[in-house]
């Protein structure tokens, strides 16, 4: 406290003031005693910031492309491979046709944790300049493949190069955001990734009903480049080792963020039973043309880009709300006894901030980033249920659409705030926490695109889409209501275990 200036022992009641204020303000503390200031602040001014992000956003659309552009064509690829004269002894069901979708996304799982892990290590930079021209020749030889099996094949090395640009991407703006404006980021990422991900069966509906199925193919990746600034030069130069491939997959030894994964994977899981049974769905209902199938993505194209640009500005005005009751707790102290205030000195003091990068152990990250979307998962939930019984009710197709659009509003704004929720658990190691992620996302998307349709044929659309919203009801909410007990408690422990 600042010494009266006053000449004597009495001093002014300017001084009084003056002292009173002094000892309310909060204190200036950094994050953590080990952490320098580079970590804490961002390296990059705002227009740096966005300029990167809207290079990481065009090379995330050809990575949502290459998944989702030939869904319209999984019809006509059954009947194309049948009636070859050449090829007909291969007797291609929906099934096989499927199981090049299941084949893409389980590779697709298991490929980017070891880059997105090796580019924690030496950058992000290389691994963009790798995955280009491989992802060219792949798109190029799907368009030409002869076979289902030269399909699925090639299917394959498009997800080796394509893959794993996603989750290098969150990596980017790991390296270049502050916790504060971290969800708006990820929001507007994620929602070009939604977006053109519901926006591929459009255009390749639209491709196949006035070329052929083959022009959907040859899409290539954009040549722009995040300009990243390389975090660690020594880092970079050393000596790599089989440690730093499989990062990634030691994030599957932390229990709060394994819970958070399945939490996302079981969601996107959801996405790909809408997603692989609207065409043949619909064909066989209502009579549609591949185009008129196509478009029938809209509704949920339309409703991503909702949710999902709103999600950033939601998500942030509940994390600055929790931190606003949290600095006021840490600045005016809740002790009411000599013990208790001793107790709390001991305590970890830090203020957050706009420029902080990370999160002190006792702040309840979980809170803010789950507790607002636990409504919208429960309306995915429903909804879910319901779509199923209304083709058995014989409903109508706009109905139809409109429960998938607002499922295509739902879903990605629970998706935002785990993806959120996982660079927050791992800040330091953000690209491989997301191919973590992206490792469930994937082979649950696998396991669901390839198990739904013969669900429905055993037992029909109506209870398939109920058991895939039971699942979603039991497991889902139990793991919100353990990230929410436990949470805090057990990223404390895994990162002081690390230490």
């Amino acid at each position: 406290m600042p010494a009266a200036t006053n000449v004597g022992n009495n001093p002014s009641i300017q001084d009084i003031e003056r002292i009173h204020e002094t000892s309310l303000s909060p204190r200036p503390v950094s994050i953590s005693s080990s952490e320098n200031e580079s970590e804490k602040m961002s390296k990059f001014c705002t227009n740096q910031q966005i300029l990167i992000l809207l290079c990481i956003c065009l090379t995330n659309v050809a990575a949502a492309l290459a998944v989702h552009i030939y869904y319209p064509s999984l019809p006509t690829l059954e009947k194309c491979y049948i009636c070859s004269t050449y090829y007909e002894d291969l007797h291609t069901s929906a099934t096989a046709v499927n199981a090049s979708v299941s084949v893409y996304k389980l590779i697709q799982s298991l490929w980017p944790p070891f880059l997105a892990s090796l580019s924690d290590v030496i950058g992000r930079r290389l691994i963009y300049l790798v995955a280009g021209p491989f992802a060219i020749g792949s798109c190029i030889g799907l368009a030409l493949s002869p076979t289902i099996a030269c399909l699925i094949g090639l299917r394959v090395c498009q997800a080796l190069s394509m893959a794993p640009l996603y989750s290098v991407g969150f990596g980017v703006i790991s390296d270049i955001t502050n916790v504060s404006n971290r969800s708006i980021y990820i929001s507007i990422y994620y929602t070009v990734f939604r977006v053109f991900t519901l926006l591929g069966p459009v255009i390749g509906g639209a491709i196949l009903y006035n070329l052929s199925w083959s022009i959907s193919n040859p899409h290539h990746a954009d040549d722009k480049r995040p300009i990243q600034k390389q975090q660690d030069n020594k880092g970079s130069r050393r000596k790599l080792s089989f440690k730093d491939f499989t990062i990634a997959f030691q994030n599957l030894t932390k229990v709060h963020v394994v819970m958070n994964l399945l939490l996302s994977g079981l969601y996107n899981a959801i996405q790909d039973c809408y997603n692989v049974t609207t065409a043949q769905l619909l064909t066989e209902r209502f009579g549609l043309n591949s185009q008129m199938v196509g478009l029938c993505y809209l509704p949920q194209s339309i409703g991503g880009i909702i949710g999902g640009l709103s999600a950033g500005v939601y998500l942030r005005y509940w994390f600055n709300k929790a931190v606003y009751k949290y600095n006021n707790n840490k600045t005016n102290g809740t002790a009411t006894s000599q013990e208790e205030e001793e107790e709390e000195d001991k305590k970890d003091h830090t203020i957050i901030d706009d420029k902080s990068k990370n999160l002190p152990y006792d702040f309840p990250i979980c809170k803010p980033r789950l507790v607002p979307v636990w409504i919208n998962g429960i309306l995915v939930q429903v909804i879910t249920a319901l779509y199923g019984w209304c083709y058995v009710w014989n409903a109508p197709l706009p109905v139809l659409l409109c429960l998938q659009f607002f499922v295509g509003i739902n879903i990605p704004i629970v998706d935002s705030a785990i993806s959120t929720l996982t660079m927050d658990f791992r800040p330091k190691q953000a690209a491989s926490a997301i191919a973590s992620s992206n490792l469930f996302n994937q082979g649950f998307g696998a396991i669901a695109s390839l198990v739904i349709y013969p669900i429905i044929q055993a037992v029909g659309v109506g209870y398939a889409f109920t058991i895939v919203s039971l699942l979603l009801i039991v497991i889902g909410n139990l793991l919100m209501i353990l990230l929410l007990k436990y949470g805090s408690t057990w990223r404390e422990a895994c990162d002081k275990n690390e230490k």
